[in-house]
């Protein structure tokens, strides 16, 4: 019963209240019971009395994007980040910085994801996208080429940049890109629709 967990944990706060520990566990029970402020709270002070405990920091790194608190969020997720070098952290990092319209800090950390994953089409259309949001069209539409550029026969590739340009009214530029792809290879079923 969380609410029993949660009078033991205030319980032991009141005999000790620098345990880092038990705040850190009253933030896990009142996010389970759905109080996020109070959730903060006790994840603040748990990170607050032991700045070096990852677990607090993803912790609050977490909260702060559930709750919309973006610049918070990347600020957390950036200190997790020098902590442990793990992909799924860069990830959530770069999308609070997405959230927090620090596109030129989002594409450089998708640029690092990108040397240790490899090129996606998903990572690309994003940068893309970030590029187009800065203003630098130029940028954008290279992210794209390079896409195909770095795998000329990579027909998925082509057909998700196409569908992206039909999805965002650019007909033309898909229509070329289709075309290319059929010349390429006739039997390319997708291309024709």
């Amino acid at each position: 019963n969380f609410d029993i967990a949660v009078e033991l944990f205030e319980k032991c706060l009141s005999i000790n209240q620098e345990s880092d520990a038990a705040h850190y566990a009253l933030s896990d029970l009142y996010q389970a019971l759905g109080k996020t402020e109070s959730s903060i709270s006790h994840a603040e002070t748990a990170y607050k009395l032991d700045e070096s405990n990852r677990w607090y920091i993803l912790r609050l790194a977490d909260l702060y994007y559930s709750t919309g608190n973006y610049h918070k969020s990347a600020e957390f997720f950036e200190m997790a980040i020098e902590e442990e070098k793990n992909i799924d952290i860069k990830f959530q990092y770069a999308e609070s910085l997405i959230h927090s319209n620090n596109y030129k800090r989002a594409i450089e950390m998708l640029d690092e994801i990108e040397v240790e994953m490899g090129k996606s089409p998903n990572l690309s259309l994003t940068k893309h996208d970030l590029y187009k949001e800065l203003g630098d069209d130029e940028a954008a539409q290279k992210e794209l080429q390079s896409l195909i550029d770095d795998n000329p026969s990579n027909v998925e590739n082509k057909l998700v940049i196409a569908d992206y340009f039909l999805r965002t009214n650019q007909d033309a530029a898909a229509e070329k890109i289709l075309i290319e792809t059929l010349e390429q290879n006739p039997n390319t079923g997708e291309a024709y629709i």
